[in-house]
């Protein structure tokens, strides 16, 4: 054990039980944590092992590895950082945000205003023709342009614009002006409208 006094404090205690119930149970040992280099700074490692018996089978200890995952792990941190300011600049937007996911168009990350204006509640996880079926009920035009986006790749944008919706369970006829981005994945495909 004399390992763990180069683990990090904070993760010392959980890789210390880990540890001893992966060896009482004779059974792998897979977890990561920071351990202290020989400069002594913490990098994130990924420790595995398995249990190793002789030829009589009996229980001889672990063989395993332990890797440096460091720069992995802090690429994983800056991602999870990037989309919490994401999820904060649309939800605290003084506008109506949606975000269009595939073919089928289903609704993530909106914020509340956006909600609010379907009128249906929280959406998230619907397909936009599932939150608004007075897109299709009221003959609007809003699919088969979203359609054309998600085609194309072309912005779209209008102003002052009648859109039906059924807020509440009532039919308004109410008029804005929006915006449909096109987001492309690493291959330069659409996958979703903004």
């Amino acid at each position: 054990f004399g390992w763990l006094n180069a683990t990090h404090p904070d993760d010392k205690d959980n890789v210390g039980r880990a540890f001893s119930e992966a060896n009482k149970n004779q059974a792998n040992f897979n977890t990561s944590y920071r351990l202290r280099n020989k400069e002594g700074k913490y990098r994130w490692v990924m420790d595995s092992a398995s249990p190793k018996f002789n030829d009589n089978g009996e229980y001889e200890g672990f063989v395993g590895t332990v890797v440096d995952i460091h720069e992995q792990k802090m690429a994983e941190v800056q991602i999870k950082e990037s989309e919490q300011r994401f999820r904060t600049l649309i939800a605290s937007a003084p506008i109506a945000i949606g975000l269009f996911v595939g073919r089928d168009l289903v609704i993530e990350n909106q914020n509340e205003i956006f909600n609010q204006v379907v009128g249906k509640g929280d959406v998230t996880g619907w397909k936009l023709v599932e939150a608004m079926p007075e897109l299709v009920t009221e003959g609007q035009p809003f699919l088969q342009i979203l359609d054309d986006v998600f085609t194309s790749g072309k912005m779209f944008q209008t102003f002052g614009t009648q859109v039906k919706i059924v807020q509440d369970g009532v039919l308004t006829h109410n008029y804005y002006d929006f915006t449909y981005t096109p987001l492309f994945n690493s291959e330069g495909k659409v996958y979703a409208i903004l």
